[in-house]
């Protein structure tokens, strides 16, 4: 299976702190529900031991932007890292705040 693009911004962080990161589509997502926001994703970040860290589901359309969140929350020195109960909840409102950024007026199709 080909690496997926965020792979690359997640090695080094991924090899400071000992941990590694996937994903996969999230089992009975069809995004038909129109009050969702569509298909979902699960990331599931594990420590070099296998130990699960992470596990957490984020709306496909918002997968991108979450995963550059927890990167940009984890990018700190060794042994500087919170809590894991609290990334899935920052990178979240993180993803969705650039989200709305990006929706204003004036910044149709510029990244942040």
């Amino acid at each position: 299976m080909a690496e997926a693009p965020y792979q690359r911004d997640w090695r080094p962080i991924g090899d400071r702190h000992g941990l590694r990161i996937s994903h996969r589509g999230a089992e009975g997502s069809t995004g038909d529900d129109p009050a969702s926001d569509g298909p979902a994703v699960v990331f599931t970040v594990l420590a070099d031991d296998g130990r699960l860290v992470l596990r957490h589901e984020v709306p496909r359309v918002l997968a991108a932007d979450w995963v550059a969140a927890l990167i940009g929350i984890l990018d700190v020195p060794a042994g500087r890292l919170r809590s894991p109960e609290e990334w899935g909840g920052q990178a979240d409102e993180l993803a969705r705040l650039r989200r709305d950024l990006q929706a204003l007026p004036g910044t149709a199709g510029r990244r942040t």
